[in-house]
């Protein structure tokens, strides 16, 4: 009977374009920042908190541990102004968003 050997073991091993930058998945019109801080405050607010004003956000990213410069970030939302989900809130703090085809 022959040993069983570890799946792909004899594959070679793929190789990126060699003038070709691997970007990963950032929509256009953000930055690799811009989707790197979105989604911490995505995750760090959830889905139950919207719609939601600045003290809202602000209570809840404390709320949930979020690093101090999340915090900070959202304590410069306006306080007049309501956001339906995290995107609103991007939008609002200049934070960059994707571009949609029309």
């Amino acid at each position: 009977m022959s040993e069983l050997q570890p799946a792909g073991e004899d594959q070679p091993v793929a190789a990126g374009a060699p003038d070709a930058s691997f970007r990963g998945g950032t929509p256009r019109g953000m930055t690799e920042e811009d989707v790197g801080v979105r989604s911490e405050l995505a995750q760090h607010l959830g889905r139950s908190l919207y719609p939601a004003d600045r003290g809202a956000v602000v209570a809840t990213l404390r709320r949930n541990h979020a690093p101090d410069r999340l915090v900070a970030l959202a304590e410069k939302l306006p306080e007049d102004e309501r956001y339906g989900n995290v995107q609103s809130i991007a939008e609002s703090l200049g934070i960059g968003t994707e571009d949609h085809r029309a």
